[in-house]
């Protein structure tokens, strides 16, 4: 996918990021619940009976809300309207559901270490998940995080310094690694911008006429069977002209190559004048040879823009006094449009065909059948 601009790619880079992050850690979740339900079922939960519902609820609406976001995130693999809100919403209620949970091992467990250990998996698995936006990172940690020094308040002794300490430290080392986490992906998706770019600008220079500026044959080449191919599947018309300046080499060798190029250029501007839809291009095939390329245009559409080239170099009134059917610069077109053709250079034969036929007629005209 291309983007205009790298704050396009950025923001795109991050909604794949965070989704793959929802996914990643509701899976995870997931797992470690299956676990904690067998084994709290075997040692905890059968000689504390009155935590019996409480823990079968918690854990069965936990693991409602990963499974939701297992599937919520395969299902959006694109940016959609108002994603970041529900992103909010989900990850505010993952984070508050997460630490109920482990509030609720700090009750069943005969020590709180279990609690503890589930609450640093917990912030390490945000950090990882959630680093390309700080604020839904800081949403998912900051609960947890409170639950965790309060249970280290409890297990130290109920020393308040301990727990303030464990809280600004552990506060400020997630600050810092998610900050260099984000700085690389960062990195990494303006190096992919700039890689794209350059290979944009690479593309562009190679499909260029140096001297008319407009599309050259490699362009058109490309072009043509990519349309050619999607026409035949979508069964839709396609139309090519090919155009020849009439009397070009009279043109050259009375005036000279350097006004030849003049005529060229002028020629081109005003045949890309002529193509009205940006799905149409035009393209200089060798010498003072031009071809339009027209999808989804029928032989009756290709006429019309056959008759605008015409109306166009009319208007441009470019002097060509050794030419013998106008004073003015003139084209021969030839039309063709695909048919039963199975290779696409069986449309180009024809438009050659047909372009012969319009110089056989007198030139200046264009010859369709």
């Amino acid at each position: 996918m291309e983007f205009d601009t790298r704050q396009a790619r950025l923001e795109y880079a991050s909604y794949l990021r965070l989704s793959y992050g929802v996914r990643w850690v509701s899976g995870i979740s997931l797992l470690i619940m299956g676990v904690m339900l067998a084994t709290m079922l075997l040692n905890y939960i059968e000689s504390h009976t009155h935590y019996r519902t409480s823990s079968y609820l918690l854990y069965s609406c936990h693991a409602l809300l990963c499974a939701c976001g297992v599937l919520f995130s395969r299902k959006h693999p694109q940016p959609f309207t108002h994603w970041q809100p529900l992103l909010i919403i989900f990850t505010g209620l993952f984070s508050l559901t997460w630490t109920a949970v482990i509030y609720h091992v700090s009750l069943v467990s005969l020590t709180l270490t279990s609690a503890e250990l589930l609450a640093e998996l917990m912030i390490m698995m945000s950090l990882l998940g959630f680093y390309a936006s700080a604020r839904t990172t800081l949403i998912t940690v900051l609960p947890v995080l409170t639950i965790s020094s309060y249970i280290t308040y409890l297990s130290a002794g109920e020393s308040l310094s301990l727990a303030c300490q464990q809280f600004v430290i552990t506060l400020l080392v997630l600050y810092t690694g998610r900050k260099t986490l984000y700085h690389w992906f960062v990195n990494s998706i303006t190096k992919e911008h700039d890689k794209q770019l350059l290979l944009n600008q690479l593309n562009k220079l190679v499909s260029l006429d140096q001297l008319t500026g407009i599309n050259n044959r490699r362009f058109f080449e490309y072009e043509l069977e990519k349309q050619f191919r999607a026409s035949k599947r979508e069964k839709k018309p396609l139309s090519v002209i090919m155009i020849d300046i009439d009397f070009f080499k009279l043109y050259n060798d009375n005036l000279g190559h350097v006004q030849g190029d003049v005529c060229l250029k002028q020629v081109a501007h005003r045949l890309k004048s002529s193509i009205l839809r940006p799905t149409d291009s035009v393209s200089r095939y060798g010498g003072e040879e031009f071809i339009v390329l027209l999808p989804g245009t029928d032989l009756h559409g290709a006429k019309r823009v056959a008759t605008r080239i015409q109306s166009q170099l009319a208007e441009a009134n470019l002097s060509h006094p050794h030419s013998t059917v106008s004073p003015r610069v003139t084209v021969s077109q030839g039309i063709a449009t695909m048919h039963d053709d199975r290779w696409s250079s069986q449309l180009i034969e024809r438009a050659d065909n047909h372009l012969y036929l319009a110089k056989a007629q007198g030139r200046n005209a264009f010859y369709a059948q």
